[in-house]
């Protein structure tokens, strides 16, 4: 059988909408011409020290680790700051897979480009638009409007645009994303900046009604979000993140209407060591969380699944690739592939960093590519058994269940209050 990502042409103008299939066939040739001129422009500034710092820089740039470290902002008393970064980062990882799993652009081809990443999984994923350009640039609109405005705080502006360039030209340096990718993340990076920004005065106070319709209005504003999510025409995890981030938004949300931990009146040693209690506690709260909630909502809840899809098919979730409730068993040890995958990869990190030359890589990395590259070359005719090989290479992605969809937005969901 042929993986996701290695069909035909046809395979894509059969599964997508006509017009989605239109815009694609619009921008796809954009994409292929701009490979030549990013060979040009990474082969002409490679060096050991740059292909380190763009590859380091880039795990600063993640849902992965924006996930981890916002809780430390919390924790810290910086709870305005952090809340409008939950914002711009949840939805523009959210805007940014919604449009990957819609278009269904690959990333840059390789070769020429050699990809540089020391996390194997991006490959799997679509190309257009670029997350990391979304978030580097809502991230340093939102830290320039939350400091006072003053020259003093210069600075700090300054900082903030070196900041947004080099996570995106980094993302091209590393043969990631072109520049179609790049441009199109920054414009939904400030679209989703400025949204929250004008928009969180009217939302806070829709949160601060004390009716209980209001929690009960943002799950269901959350599930909306869920359910609008384009199928992806590939086995992309893109949708994944998305779904992370929405856990996290709408914890946040539900969490709204406690009282922050706020620093007012303390002396700086109170600040200093309520912060690091608040730390221990918060870490120990998010560990026992995760160990407990996962097992619990994967044995439960798929006999819910079940009743629901076998009763009320009209609120079933489907999706391709993710399988339904009827059709498996979770295993006791599923992992949660946004944090425990990462997570287990740092020893590989470290050693990506002290040997750095070793980070690129150069042929197909994903099953998009190994398509893109064929199809470019041989439009109209069917595979031959040497390309069929060259496929059985790539990295295929497991099929999920569909009951990770809830269960991973109620552990998420949960991380946000428990850190809150």
């Amino acid at each position: 059988s042929i993986n996701a990502g290695t069909s035909p042409i046809g395979h894509y103008r059969d599964n997508m909408s006509p017009m989605r299939y239109a815009i694609r066939s619009k921008i796809l040739p954009l994409i292929r011409k701009e490979t030549p001129i990013l060979a040009r422009i990474q082969s002409s500034m490679r060096s050991n020290y740059l292909d380190w710092f763009f590859s380091m820089l880039a795990n600063f740039g993640t849902h992965t680790f924006y996930l981890l470290f916002l809780p430390i902002l919390f924790w810290f008393g910086r709870d305005i700051e952090a809340r409008g970064l939950v914002y711009v980062l949840g939805f523009g990882v959210y805007a940014t897979g919604f449009a990957k799993d819609y278009l269904a652009l690959p990333r840059p081809m390789s070769p020429p480009l050699h990809r540089l990443s020391m996390s194997p999984d991006v490959n799997l994923e679509y190309g257009c638009p670029s997350t990391h350009s979304a978030n580097s640039i809502s991230v340093a609109l939102w830290v320039c409007s939350v400091i006072p405005h003053s020259p003093s705080n210069k600075y700090a502006y300054v900082a903030a645009a070196i900041y947004t360039f080099a996570q995106s030209f980094g993302r091209i340096y590393c043969g990631m994303h072109g520049f179609v990718d790049v441009f199109f993340g920054l414009f939904i990076g400030y679209s989703v900046w400025a949204l929250v920004y004008y928009a969180l005065p009217l939302w806070d106070q829709f949160l601060a009604n004390p009716s209980y319709l209001v929690p009960l209005a943002c799950v269901v504003l959350i599930a909306l979000l869920l359910y609008a999510c384009p199928d992806p025409v590939d086995n992309c995890p893109c949708f994944d993140d998305s779904v992370a981030f929405l856990g996290v938004i709408l914890g946040l949300t539900i969490i709204k209407g406690t009282i922050p931990f706020s620093t007012a009146g303390l002396s700086s040693f109170n600040i200093a060591l309520f912060s690091l209690l608040r730390v221990l506690t918060g870490v120990t709260a998010v560990v026992a969380w995760r160990i407990v909630s996962k097992p619990l909502l994967f044995r439960y809840l798929p006999p819910i699944y079940r009743f629901v899809q076998g009763r009320f098919r009209a609120l079933n979730l489907p999706r391709n690739y993710f399988l339904p409730a009827s059709a498996y068993k979770i295993p006791a040890n599923a992992d949660d592939p946004i944090v425990v995958r990462p997570t287990k990869r740092i020893p590989e990190m470290i050693q990506n960093i002290r040997h750095r030359g070793r980070g690129a890589s150069i042929g197909p990395q994903s099953q998009i590519d190994a398509y893109e590259a064929i199809a470019n070359q041989h439009e109209a005719r069917d595979m031959s058994p040497e390309e069929l090989k060259v496929l059985s290479n790539v990295p295929e992605r497991p099929l999920h269940y569909d009951v990770e969809v809830i269960a991973r937005t109620l552990v998420y969901a949960g991380i946000s209050l428990v850190s809150v």
